[in-house]
């Protein structure tokens, strides 16, 4: 899927989740940045909690919940509920104790 590309941004706060709108040129008004959004998009649905998108208050995994989990088959599925949810046809979901890699794109 083609859409606005984010990247991290470092505003001196030590929060690792803050994003501005990729750019080229390092500045906004040389042009923004329009690529491929499948991992990106696969990425904020895997760190947002349900009710982080007021538009679609169901979507999310919430990942970071993980770490105090070891049902590692329910994560999986928690996973591949939410990206069929987003539109994305899921090829296969691998969850380990130390990744996570998807197989999956949108219809």
């Amino acid at each position: 899927m083609t859409g606005l590309q984010f990247t991290r941004s470092d505003d001196g706060t030590g929060y690792d989740f803050l994003l501005d709108i990729k750019t080229e040129g390092g500045k906004i008004t040389q042009g923004i940045c329009l690529g491929e959004t499948t991992p990106q998009n696969q990425a904020f649905i895997l760190i947002a909690q349900k009710g982080d998108f007021k538009e679609h208050p169901t979507v999310g995994v919430g990942i970071n919940d993980m770490a105090k989990d070891n049902n590692l088959s329910l994560w999986r599925r928690a996973i591949i509920d939410a990206l069929v949810e987003d539109g994305q046809r899921v090829n296969s979901v691998k969850v380990t104790e130390t990744s996570i890699h998807i197989d999956a794109e949108y219809q």
